[in-house]
């Protein structure tokens, strides 16, 4: 490894950890020049160097022994300015604090962790880490840095941040799989998290829990997979935002009752799971809602577009199943005249309750009455307030209908 020196007041040798040794001759501009370890066997540390401005311009593989051993026998300043990448091995239990040495190499400098609890501290230029297991203490400082860790090797046991004030710092999980959202909200002052290529989940406690791992990070990013976010069984409420969030295409709720607000920059996917569960949204943003099991409820807001002139089956762009209760009485139903209805029909009612002998109960406004049709087993058109009824059941096919007039006392 070669390593020059600024001026010189002694003649040292020295040897680290059984791989070279450095014989410091004094001149004005003094060199130290690697030579393999004497017999006699030195103790791997460098002794009294002064105020020595070391630079080191290896690339490849070296001990970062090396260059903690530099580091605390001079008072001087340690660069790393090798043409090209130098990866940096450590070992179990080690503190290797880089903090104070100049990063100026041509390529990459990495770390590689082992698999001990270690504390790391990087650079303040661009430095990758790849993290092992054990409990371990990063801070990798100023500079856009990287950590690469598997599922296994990232918990929160873990102390992982980057204090540094610039650059842009990215957290890659290198496997797919099935990851606790505590493991990296423990993850701080990092802008980037990218997940695997894979099928990756990640769960969730609770909405609070969420809104602290979507805060976390300034991006989310999924590409690649089927990919999933997971509630456990404290029920989901409100609106969650996923505007930090992309690439996910399921969100499975809570096993409890939850009460969803849809935006529109959810998932395409949406489980209700277990519990009462209740979509609120808009019909432009509407979503593949699978409501699960029990009783769950879409509520539709907004309008239906541009106004119809006949006769048209009431199709949401993206599909519902397991719904046993449709909300219809905040949407505007746009019509040329009350002589144009929506049509309701015994495929729909299949595919919303998932079944063919499923029931479902549709709530609207008395107005709205003149504004929708189904024709019942018994060919009997139904499409005035005349023949649609409050609290009334009409069977459709094999399934049944149930109409609620949310105005009517």
């Amino acid at each position: 490894m070669p390593v020059n020196s600024s001026t010189r007041t002694a003649s040292h040798s020295t040897s680290w950890a059984a791989k070279c040794a450095i014989a410091w001759s004094k001149s004005a501009t003094a060199k130290a020049k690697w030579r393999k370890p004497q017999a006699s066997g030195v103790d791997g540390r460098a002794g009294g160097l002064g105020n020595e401005n070391i630079s080191i311009s290896d690339t490849g593989t070296l001990a970062s022994s090396t260059i903690t051993s530099l580091d605390v026998s001079t008072t001087g300043t340690i660069t790393l300015n090798g043409a090209g990448s130098l990866v940096l091995t450590t070992t179990s239990g080690q503190i290797l604090d880089l903090s104070g040495v100049t990063n100026s190499l041509s390529g990459t400098l990495s770390i590689t962790d082992s698999t001990g609890n270690e504390t790391i501290t990087g650079t303040s230029a661009n430095d990758t880490l790849t993290l092992s297991s054990g409990n371990d203490t990063i801070n990798l400082g100023n500079g856009s840095d990287t950590i690469n860790a598997t599922i296994g090797n990232l918990d929160v046991n873990d102390n992982i941040s980057d204090t540094g004030s610039t650059g842009t710092d990215v957290l890659n999980i290198t496997n797919s799989g099935t990851i606790d959202s505590a493991n990296l909200i423990d993850a701080k002052g990092i802008e980037t998290l990218n997940l695997s290529s894979g099928n990756d989940t990640i769960t969730f406690d609770d909405t609070t829990e969420f809104n602290a791992f979507r805060n976390n990070f300034t991006d989310i990013v999924d590409a690649g997979g089927s990919d999933t976010l997971s509630f456990g069984t404290i029920a989901v409420t409100g609106n969650l935002d996923f505007s930090k969030l992309s690439e996910f295409e399921t969100l499975n709720l809570s096993s409890a009752s939850d009460n969803l607000t849809i935006s529109g920059d959810e998932p395409t996917n949406i489980n209700g799971g277990a519990g009462n569960d209740t979509f609120s949204l808009d019909f432009s943003s509407i979503r593949n809602l699978n409501g699960g099991a029990n009783t769950d409820t879409v509520k539709l807001t907004g309008n239906t577009g541009s106004n119809i002139s006949s006769d048209t089956d009431f199709t949401p762009n993206s599909t519902f199943t397991n719904i046993e209760r449709l909300d219809i009485s905040g949407l505007n139903l746009n019509t040329s005249d009350n002589n144009t209805e929506f049509n309701f029909t015994e495929a729909m009612l299949n595919a919303w309750t998932g079944s063919d002998t499923g029931s479902l109960t549709l709530s609207l406004t008395s107005s709205q009455v003149e504004k929708i049709k189904f024709t019942d087993s018994s060919s009997v058109v139904h499409d005035t307030s005349s023949t649609i009824t409050d609290n009334a059941s009409y069977t459709i096919g094999n399934n049944t209908l149930t109409i609620d007039i949310i105005d009517v006392p």
